[in-house]
């Protein structure tokens, strides 16, 4: 990065009050969980029947409310263009 780049590069501080929160428990600490399906013989590539992953998300440690219930979330997705990913 340029000398010019790093003297316009303005200073971010994130702090506890940007931490995200469960909407329902006090909990701030989220794990990945995975939903699988199953897949029969017939669409498998092995000619196998088995699972695959589906899609995947994050919940709550605490008490399993998915993260997009959270506030911080919603405050995200009400904005179109925030590039949010999950």
């Amino acid at each position: 990065m340029s000398e010019e780049n790093q003297e316009n590069q303005e200073t971010v501080e994130i702090g506890e009050k940007d931490i995200v929160t469960c909407s329902n428990c006090p909990g701030a600490m989220f794990t990945e969980v995975v939903t699988f399906v199953k897949v029969p013989a017939v669409a498998s590539q092995t000619g196998k029947a088995g699972i695959a992953p589906a899609g995947n998300t994050f919940i709550c440690m605490n008490c399993g409310t998915d993260i997009s219930e959270t506030e911080a979330i919603k405050e995200l997705r009400g904005d179109g263009d925030s590039g949010l990913v999950l």
